[in-house]
């Protein structure tokens, strides 16, 4: 403390005055840095604004002026500014505290300078009154030369010793309130990708299964679902977690783990998995992998001789310049022992590995023209050997007849006034169907594997049970009342990237309505309780994101942007005439294109009819749209990406 305050003063030994740097205030930098544009400039100036390495660090002023202000930031980078719009720093700034809600203003320069004093001293974690905020380092942090998860630590939180904000904090305050008020506990573990909240939700639940396992004397059954709860994470992850740019291991599905306690201790899980990815089965970006699990296969020889995947370059839905890696046969080592503990030995586990390497299959075959149809368009027809002899693997791998694959990919049977018309599919028909085909098989093996996993940690099963599953108790999510559970929530982050497609709209949507949720209990539900017990306090402003939703999901009387999407796939017409038709609809209904009627719908948007959430592409574009979220803008394209063949409530249920 006394070195903090040190470093706040000058040599004649009075406190040296700093205040918080804002970029958006500069006028011209007196020396070579990035230059930031000015408040109101176009082309990005928010964005810059925030990625300014300065970004409300401390800075004393050198010079005041009339017009502007001169200012030194520690690194001693002249700026100057415009008059006199800087916020002072005060001392509780300058240390970091634990919960900024002890701060005196709190405001967004405060905020981020005191996340970024603790990030710097390896403090990860901060309270913000009851929420816990985290900041992936990207490193392990040690203290005291032990591991800041380490068991030890594990039990000072659980015998209250320690109140450091962390992790466990969280975690044993949801198990206390379970266990001592007899209510059900629900963590929601928000973020954007790759801010660590996989990581997250895997330490909670080792912490709560060390609670519980030291809650009483346990069974060895008790003891074995613990084991088994916890080796659910690096299962899912093998099939549900991939490589993205900004993270080696993104979970690419949403789950809602609920742990049932009695006693105090583990007595039971389940858990509900949402969004998986399957746009990346078929599909990744420059830089980026498929699942984990597709790799892991690629790592075993032996493996790859009996599936037929000696070739691993060579095929079509993995990203390009394959290699093999240590990471990948350890996670196939790991792979195998969880779906041990869950009760899949060696023959449910081989025909896993086949499935997916028929997936892997399905993607070499290829299509060529094939002469015209009877209606005069091109159809297809397999090409070459090489992709007659991917599909008869991908078929007997599959167990599927190859005749019965084949006709159902190349034709497209039609029911039209009674009758049944077999009509032949072009090229590109014939690959989204191969894909489709793909995607439907391998989230079905997801699917599947949930719920293996979920019969087996329903309850504690005996050694019998176990090598028996058919004899296991039946899965029922009913469960008695003296049963209680803490559910943690493992969601996708806000996603924006250079394409975004239908999964995207839909992962934003989720992270929306949390935002929602988040904004209703933390700040409308609490200003109304102040209002009814007569508290003096100060109403808070926040930003509300129900239009947003309300765009998304429609309300109030207007349709929103997933049923103005059931509408225009509705009818007659190719899929690109359809997405034409969906984002025509959008421009007219929410970017002023024309006028709305409807007393709702005016009152939702501005004067000129454009929605304040919706925006038209700066280029025309006719599959293009912006929708404006609480965490940034997203421009959402259909090229490709977003087509889907059935409807909206089809495909995001």
């Amino acid at each position: 403390m006394k070195l903090v305050h040190w470093k706040t003063q000058q040599i004649t030994g009075k406190e040296k005055v700093e205040y918080f740097f804002d970029p958006s205030l500069v006028l011209i930098p007196t020396t070579k840095t990035p230059r930031t544009p000015k408040r109101g400039s176009d082309s990005g100036s928010s964005s810059q604004t925030i990625a300014h390495k300065h970004l409300f660090s401390p800075c004393t002023i050198v010079k005041r002026g009339e017009e502007c202000t001169l200012t030194k930031t520690s690194d001693g980078t002249l700026y100057k500014l415009t008059s006199d719009k800087l916020i002072q720093l005060t001392q509780q700034d300058r240390l970091g505290l634990e919960d900024v809600l002890h701060l005196p203003n709190i405001t967004e320069p405060s905020l981020l300078h005191t996340l970024r004093v603790r990030y710097n001293r390896d403090e990860i974690y901060t309270n913000a009154g009851p929420i816990l905020i985290s900041i992936n380092p990207y490193k392990t942090i040690l203290k005291l030369n032990s591991s800041i998860y380490s068991e030890s630590n594990m039990i000072s939180y659980r015998k209250n010793k320690s109140s450091a904000p962390h992790l466990f904090g969280i975690a044993n305050r949801a198990y206390n309130a379970l266990t001592t008020k007899d209510r059900n506990q629900a963590i929601i573990i928000s973020g954007e990708s790759g801010a660590g909240k996989t990581e997250a939700t895997k330490i909670i639940m080792q912490y709560l299964a060390k609670t519980s396992h030291g809650a009483g004397h346990a069974g060895s059954e008790t003891n074995r679902l613990e084991e088994q709860v916890l080796a659910s994470n690096p299962l899912l992850e093998s099939f549900g977690n991939a490589r993205t740019l900004r993270n080696d291991n993104s979970s690419r599905f949403g789950k809602f783990i609920q742990i049932k306690f009695q006693d105090g201790h583990i007595s039971g899980a389940s858990i509900q998995n949402y969004l998986l990815e399957k746009t990346r089965i078929v599909h990744q970006i420059e830089g980026e992998r498929n699942y984990h699990i597709f790799y892991q296969l690629l790592s075993d020889e032996a493996l790859c001789a009996e599936l037929g995947l000696d070739n691993a370059e060579g095929f079509q839905y993995l990203s390009k310049r394959f290699v093999k890696s240590k990471r990948d046969e350890k996670g196939l080592c790991e792979t195998k022992e969880c779906l041990d503990n869950i009760g899949l030995y060696e023959e449910e586990q081989r025909i896993i590995f086949q499935i997916v390497a028929g997936v892997l299959h399905l993607g070499n075959i290829q299509f060529t023209p094939g002469g015209e149809g009877e209606d005069g368009d091109e159809v297809a027809d397999i090409v070459e050997e090489a992709s007659k002899k991917s599909l008869a693997t991908a078929c007997k791998l599959l167990g599927l007849e190859e005749s019965a694959v084949s006709k159902a990919i190349l034709t497209k049977i039609l029911s039209v006034g009674g009758k049944t018309i077999t009509k032949s599919q072009n090229v590109v028909q014939a690959n989204d169907k191969r894909d489709a085909l793909a995607k439907m098989v391998y989230s079905s093996l997801f699917l599947w594997l949930v719920s293996r996993i979920n019969t087996t940690i329903h309850h504690a099963h005996s050694p019998e049970e176990l090598l028996s599953p058919s004899s296991a108790k039946s899965f029922d999510f009913e469960e008695p009342e003296i049963m209680k559970s803490i559910g943690v929530l493992d969601i996708y982050g806000f996603e924006q990237f250079d394409v975004n497609g239908f999964e995207q709209l839909l992962i934003n949507y989720a992270n929306e309505k949390l935002q929602r949720h988040f904004n209703k209990h933390l700040f409308e539900v609490e200003q109304e309780l102040y209002a009814q017990e007569g508290v003096d306090w100060t109403y808070i402003t926040f930003n509300d994101n129900r239009p947003c939703l309300e765009l998304i999901e429609g309300g109030g009387g207007s349709i929103g942007i997933l049923g103005t999407l059931d509408d225009a796939w509705g009818g007659m017409g190719s899929g690109n005439e359809k997405d034409v038709k969906f984002v025509s609809h959008l421009h007219q209904l929410f970017g002023g294109s024309q006028e709305t009627s409807g007393s709702v719908m005016k009152k939702k948007k501005g004067s000129d009819g454009k929605h304040p959430n919706f925006q038209m592409p700066k280029f025309s574009n006719d599959k293009d749209f912006i929708v404006v979220h609480y965490a940034g803008e997203v421009s959402v394209c259909q090229d490709d990406v977003f087509v889907i063949n059935t409807t909206c409530q089809e495909a995001y249920l």
